[in-house]
């Protein structure tokens, strides 16, 4: 309902020909649809403040032109400011730009896609900083338009500028400051050396006047921020930098062989699994028991085959997932720490040469089982007759 009452008014006021500086002027009534709405708008003074001075909106028909006043609308409806800086006089839209608004001097409709003018494109950069500079502080008062830090105690920055200050704003060194606070790095400490800046910059100055101070001396304050960045980067410590290395070391060299070990009862089985093969498997000359014998050892060992495969090949997806992960931490090293990351190299040089070991023996494993498997096959047919007739019957055939 607000929207449709919004752009209902914001209409009329797009065809009334303001006099200079006043809200009132003359509006040429040329529909009826125009008509219509107008009456519409006049006839709810709470609503609209809509009022006609010299007519009757009975009386008016189409073809006449009206005096007309506009006065301040019901806030609900939207805000109808008569200039730029009656519209930042609210506290609230100091800090966020009002849903619905409509400079009249302007004639800019928040709503429509008009061309936006200089001053409100400023000002949309302006309450960017502003909600940066909200994240840096404790709390943000929206309603009352402040900004809360904490410096031994409650530190009140409300935000008050004109439109002088905006029609001023240095917008290169706030796209500065937003490029240099839009990663996630270390986000918490910039967000904090912001805020110390912040105080820093402003503590002499009278609450009513340090947002204004922000502003006139942003470059300033970007350097304080640049400044206190690169101390807390270069603060870090090597040694704090090498133990968790040496920590990530350990950790994933302990993840890698466990790969081997978890399956270590299963590779052990290998060579008892050749060695019953071997010595259970008897000649059989025809389909008696020695036959049957022979078929389920011969089943047996490839059952065996088949599921010590399966976790190999599962222990190398967990190679793959740890060889992933090394990776990770290797780009978020050369990420954070570019400079001493070279120094470090041989840690995940480490890490690397273990990976490939362990891959290694893996297949070495994979060949053995499959040998295994391939050795207990060819002495089923050797030593049981009707398989081996079998087998050289099928061979005629091919």
């Amino acid at each position: 309902m607000s929207q449709r009452q919004f752009d209902l008014l914001a209409n009329l006021y797009d065809r009334v020909d303001l006099e200079r500086g006043r809200r009132a002027g003359k509006l040429a009534i040329h529909d009826q649809r125009m008509l219509d709405a107008l009456r519409s708008v006049v006839a709810d003074q709470d609503e609209y403040a809509v009022h006609l001075p010299e007519d009757d909106p009975d009386a008016v028909k189409v073809g006449d032109e009206v005096a007309i006043e506009l006065g301040t609308p019901r806030l609900g409806i939207g805000m109808f400011p008569m200039s730029f800086a009656d519209l930042i006089r609210n506290p609230a839209a100091r800090v966020s730009e009002p849903g619905r608004y409509y400079i009249v001097a302007e004639r800019f409709n928040r709503c429509s896609d008009a061309v936006v003018p200089d001053v409100v494109q400023k000002y949309r950069k302006l309450l960017e900083l502003v909600t940066l500079l909200g994240e840096a502080a404790a709390y943000v008062d929206r309603a009352g338009g402040h900004l809360i830090f904490i410096d031994e105690g409650k530190f009140d920055v409300p935000v008050q500028y004109a439109s002088e200050d905006v029609e001023a704003l240095d917008v290169g060194a706030i796209d500065r400051l937003i490029d240099a606070l839009s990663t996630d790095i270390h986000r918490e400490q910039k967000m904090a050396i912001l805020a110390e800046a912040v105080r820093e910059l402003t503590r002499s100055e009278p609450p009513q006047e340090r947002f204004r101070a922000v502003l006139a001396h942003f470059p300033e304050l970007l350097k304080k921020f640049n400044d206190g960045y690169r101390l807390f980067a270069s603060s870090f410590s090597y040694e704090k930098v090498k133990s968790e290395l040496e920590a990530t070391r350990i950790e994933y060299a302990a993840k890698i062989h466990k790969v081997f070990t978890d399956i270590q009862n299963q590779i052990l089985g290998i060579p008892v699994a050749t060695v019953v093969v071997a010595t259970q498997m008897k000649e059989a000359s025809g389909f008696d028991a020695n036959f049957y014998i022979n078929t389920a050892i011969l089943i047996g060992a490839w059952v065996f085959v088949i599921l010590v495969s399966a976790l190999l090949v599962n222990q190398t997806h967990t190679l793959d997932i740890l060889e992933r992960e090394i990776g990770r931490q290797r780009a978020e090293l050369e990420k954070l720490h570019t400079e001493i990351a070279s120094s470090f190299s041989s840690v995940f040089g480490f890490l690397d040469t273990r990976l490939k070991v362990q891959r290694r023996w893996l297949r070495v494993v994979f060949w053995i089982l499959i040998g295994g498997g391939v050795l207990a096959t060819a002495a089923f047919f050797v030593i049981t007759g009707p398989a081996r007739a079998a087998l050289q019957w099928l061979i005629k055939l091919v």
